[in-house]
């Protein structure tokens, strides 16, 4: 079944990112729009408020019956939809991208995505961006926002970030950023008062401590430590009042001094955001993997994936230097309490049966520590020109976990760039599997604003066909997809 959304243009999926979609389990599709071209006024400036191009939308499909199937209606009859909410960008936006995460307990649609930063009431940067949150409330029909993820504001954002939903209602968004602020507000530097070296150890100290462990820092401008002018440091503790980060140099005993410190590299950053607020919950901003500037790997292709307590992110990393030549491509996995602690899913359950036991999951967390993230794990390499940044993993009720990421490398063929799909299966959680498919000699996107979906019982077969038209999938038991 194909359903024609809209009668007019969605920002092109193939340099701005693209739309998603996600299914209720009570089969109601929910759509969230990339930047719909409603109208393009006279120019930059003239025209805005007569009707700006920079919104996104979201749809519901109708109810079956009297709708034939979920996703034939939006509304109204195609190709006209009636969106349920809309929200306008005050700003030039180029990208909205989202990607959405459903919570079945709340009805709540977490939606995730960019921004052009705003440099004035009708003006934005055409370079840098900010990752910004909506919430749409699908029992009032109710979109808040937005929320600016602090640590994003005037970043170069890679388009690789990702939302999920955690058993307390609260959200955890994964982005990788580069030059990245973990805090609010954002300064573009926090000044040094005073710097201390022994051991190997610098420690710096600061007048404001918005920092992160793993975080790199540019120092710059110091009057007496001049040796660490133009070093790039990485934060190994966060101290009350600064920081410390190892450099091999000779002992420099504590003295005062006036300087500064800025973030800088590539951050692959996670922090948990309260489900009333928004706002970040204390203590759980961290930084996963990190590089220093032109140098090291960068991150993309995030995909997050929630199952019971435990939380999967998976990422690709890659050399940051561009060689013009094929390189490695990694797919890596770090989790949060993954894999999970306690006695196991169903401890206890049968305890006291026939009336009732302590329930399925009694003894599940025994023992968990569920802000703590375990090491990075290289799931598997692969050689290429360039990837896509679109990974996507899922899970199904089994436990069985499913990975798909395009790819293309320079063959000696008379079409050069080839395209490819690595597919991966992990069954039951268990070890991975994973296959390169070699595509085909010409990649391409079709760019209707269309969803087609089918009915089937081969999941690989089924995931491989949504990918055509959808690039991410949300982590959890219900069906989310970037289309």
């Amino acid at each position: 079944m194909i359903t024609t959304l809209d009668t007019v243009s969605w920002a092109k999926e193939l340099t701005t990112g693209n739309a998603e979609f996600v299914e209720t389990p009570d089969l109601e599709l929910f759509i969230v729009s990339n930047i719909r071209e409603n109208g393009g006024g006279y120019g930059s400036g003239f025209g805005i408020s007569f009707s700006s191009p920079y919104q996104f939308v979201v749809l519901e499909s109708d109810p079956v019956p009297p709708s034939p199937g979920p996703g034939a209606s939006f509304g109204a009859p195609p190709p006209t939809s009636v969106p349920k909410a809309t929200y306008t960008f005050p700003q030039p936006t180029i990208s909205f991208d989202p990607a959405v995460a459903y919570d079945s307990n709340s009805g709540l649609l977490h939606i995730l995505g960019t921004r052009n930063t705003p440099t004035s009431a009708t003006s934005s940067s055409p370079q840098l961006s900010d990752v910004i949150k909506f919430t749409y409330d699908t029992n009032t029909e109710i979109l808040t926002g937005p929320f600016v993820i602090a640590a994003s504001v005037g970043t170069r954002i890679r388009s690789s970030y990702d939302i999920c939903v955690l058993p307390t209602g609260n959200t955890l968004v994964a982005l990788s950023l580069t030059d990245p602020n973990p805090t609010f507000p954002i300064p573009d530097y926090v000044a040094i008062t005073a710097v201390e070296v022994g051991g190997n150890v610098v420690t710096v100290t600061t007048t404001t401590q918005p920092f992160v462990a793993g975080q790199w820092m540019l120092l710059d401008n110091l009057v007496n430590a001049t040796f660490l002018n133009g070093q790039i440091l990485q934060i190994v503790e966060v101290t009350a009042t600064g920081f410390l980060a190892y450099f091999n140099v000779g002992n420099y005993p504590s003295a005062a001094d006036t300087g500064n410190a800025e973030p800088v590299g590539s951050s692959l950053f996670v922090v948990e955001l309260d489900m009333t607020t928004n706002l970040p919950v204390a203590n759980t901003a961290t930084i996963l993997d990190s590089s220093p500037s032109r140098s090291g790997n960068t991150f993309d292709g995030i995909s997050l994936l929630t199952v019971g307590p435990s939380v999967e992110l998976y990422y690709q990393s890659h050399p940051k230097v561009f060689t013009f030549q094929d390189q490695i491509f990694t797919i890596n996995l770090i989790g949060r309490d993954f894999p999970p602690g306690g006695f196991g899913f169903n401890f206890g359950g049968d305890f006291g049966v026939p009336n009732p036991g302590f329930g399925a999951d009694f003894g599940f967390d025994f023992g968990l520590s569920p802000t703590t993230w375990s090491s990075i794990t290289p799931l598997t390499t692969f050689t290429a020109r360039y990837s896509d940044n679109r990974l996507t993993v899922l899970s199904d009720y089994q436990g069985n976990r499913y990975l798909s990421l395009t790819y293309w490398s320079q063959l000696n063929h008379p079409e050069g760039i080839v395209g490819s799909v690595l597919v991966g299966t992990s069954q039951g959680g268990g070890d991975w599997f994973f296959h390169l498919q070699l595509e085909c000699r010409h990649v391409f996107t079709a760019h209707e604003t269309a969803v087609g979906l089918h009915k089937g019982i081969d999941l690989m077969r089924d995931f491989a066909a949504i990918e055509i038209i959808a690039h991410r999938v949300d982590r959890s038991h219900a069906a989310f997809t970037r289309g």
